[in-house]
């Protein structure tokens, strides 16, 4: 597995289960709708996994579990270390599906026991993360946390209707790779050693304050440009579609007289707001939360597309 891979066991519900895939690169999913609801029985691992593939189709399984599919698959392809790997993993998931039941029938449940049960995979190199629900989390002694767990917790992105299809669309994006790799670095940097509440409550502030920017930009720059418009004796008499065309930056259609006599002015407000949008644009690349606030976006665009 190479050295100190940080691999997500999400023992929690499927909407979870989707925005922990969205923070991490290796992902043993165990939605709890996949668990037997009634007398649970000890079952055999790959029946386990047979039946969270009715729930994440067992291409997109393979690709959460990244390399540890590979193993699974084939591990003659590492010599004997694949074999051990695989014969650890297994009864490990037999473990996880007991603790997932317990999570399920509300009984308490403590992450540090669930931590000393993925031990054993440390001498392959994996460092184990544990996604508990959150109410769970509320329960238990305060332990030290990767930051970025708290994040997996915390609803900031709506994947509830997302499609498992747009989930490894977004993994598989170089440019949200990137951003990813961004928020990380500022989780480690601004959250470590906080509280689950200040994270969460600092996060919402983050965010609300980028919508108000985003507001006053769009405010802003329609009242720069009807300010002109209707101050310039050649431009006032531009119609709507006209000023939406300079707003947005596409073509304007007009008259050559109109043209001639309002090319210095168009050039102007077409520069001005070209500045602002510029701004715009490099303030939302730039931001600390841009990962978050671009899947909010793509997720927001496919649900209205789709009503």
């Amino acid at each position: 597995m190479g050295d100190n891979v940080t691999v997500a066991f999400c023992i929690t519900d499927l909407k979870t289960v989707k925005h922990a895939a969205l923070f991490y690169d290796i992902v043993v999913p165990f939605p709890s709708e996949a668990l037997p609801k009634l007398n649970p029985e000890l079952r055999l691992s790959q029946q386990v996994v047979q039946d969270i593939w009715k729930f994440i189709p067992e291409k997109c399984y393979n690709k959460l579990l990244g390399p540890i599919a590979g193993i699974m698959g084939n591990p003659d392809a590492v010599g004997m270390i694949g074999h051990e790997f695989r014969a650890t993993f297994l009864t490990i998931l037999l473990g996880l599906e007991y603790s997932a039941v317990k999570v399920l029938s509300n009984e308490n449940i403590y992450k540090e026991n669930i931590v000393k049960s993925l031990a054993a995979l440390e001498r392959f190199g994996i460092v184990p993360i544990v996604v508990l629900p959150e109410e769970k989390l509320r329960s238990r002694s305060a332990v030290a946390d990767d930051v970025s767990v708290t994040l997996s917790d915390i609803k900031l992105i709506d994947t509830e209707a997302a499609s498992w299809e747009q989930i490894m669309e977004v993994r598989h994006d170089e440019e949200a790779r990137k951003k990813l790799r961004n928020l990380r670095l500022f989780l480690q940097t601004s959250y470590t050693d906080k509280s689950r509440q200040f994270i969460k409550d600092d996060l919402a502030k983050r965010l609300d304050d980028y919508q108000k920017v985003v507001k006053d930009y769009g405010f802003e720059t329609l009242t720069s440009a009807l300010t002109v418009i209707t101050n310039s004796k050649n431009l006032v008499t531009f119609g709507t579609a006209s000023l939406a065309a300079l707003l947005f930056g596409e073509p304007i259609l007009a008259s050559a007289s109109l043209l001639t006599g309002a090319s210095l002015e168009i050039a102007n407000v077409s520069l001005e707001l070209a500045k602002k949008r510029h701004a715009f644009r490099k303030f939302k690349r730039d931001h600390d939360l841009g990962y978050i606030i671009d899947i909010r976006e793509r997720f927001d665009k496919s649900k209205s597309k789709r009503s």
